[in-house]
């Protein structure tokens, strides 16, 4: 399984999303939206840090798990159904 795995990600600090995930210098690499030229340099420092890369890599992989697991999701999404259902009644 990918998750598991772990992986060194680069992502575009956008409003929503990435930042949730990705803690920039510790699992992975937050840019500046839509700035090609960092995105660029950002690659190209991973490629050839073999160091970040793996430290990215085993710190995405434990955050992951421990934040994203399957059963953690489930409760949540049981939690916004349960909440929907009682709103409706």
């Amino acid at each position: 399984m990918l998750f598991r795995s772990g992986c060194p990600c680069i992502a575009f600090d956008c409003n929503t999303g990435p930042r949730e995930i990705i803690k920039h210098g510790e699992n992975g690499l937050l840019i500046p939206p839509e700035d090609i030229e960092q995105l660029s340099l950002s690659m190209s420092f991973l490629i050839n840090s073999e160091k970040m890369r793996s430290k990215f890599k085993y710190n995405s992989a434990k955050d992951v798990m421990l934040h994203f697991n399957t059963e953690k999701i489930l409760s949540c999404w049981a939690n916004v159904i349960d909440g929907l259902l009682n709103y409706h009644n």
